[in-house]
């Protein structure tokens, strides 16, 4: 839960927190995706990275990305999860 309340406050104690988080916590294939994804070559500082999965996420349109940084919806996301046949809510 905290990659996603991270990217729903991207900038959040500070600027890019949200996507250092994403990154960060990400496996060495998927930060290999995710610098990827912006066009960063091998070698890339990470702070330009998460600069380019910013403007990347967060740019306005149809952008699939835009959920995960609440763009695009009025409407608040709930998760909902059994563990152990109780359940919980996320909002």
């Amino acid at each position: 839960t905290a990659i996603l309340k991270g990217l729903l406050q991207p900038h959040v104690p500070l600027p890019y927190f949200g996507y250092e988080i994403l990154y960060q916590s990400s496996t060495e294939h998927w930060q290999d995706v995710l610098r990827k994804s912006v066009g960063a070559p091998i070698g890339t500082e990470t702070e330009l990275i998460y600069r380019a999965l910013s403007r990347t996420m967060e740019r306005g349109g149809h952008n699939q990305f835009g959920i995960l940084v609440g763009l695009g919806t009025d409407h608040n996301v709930v998760a909902t999860a059994s563990l152990s046949g109780r359940k919980l809510s996320i909002i």
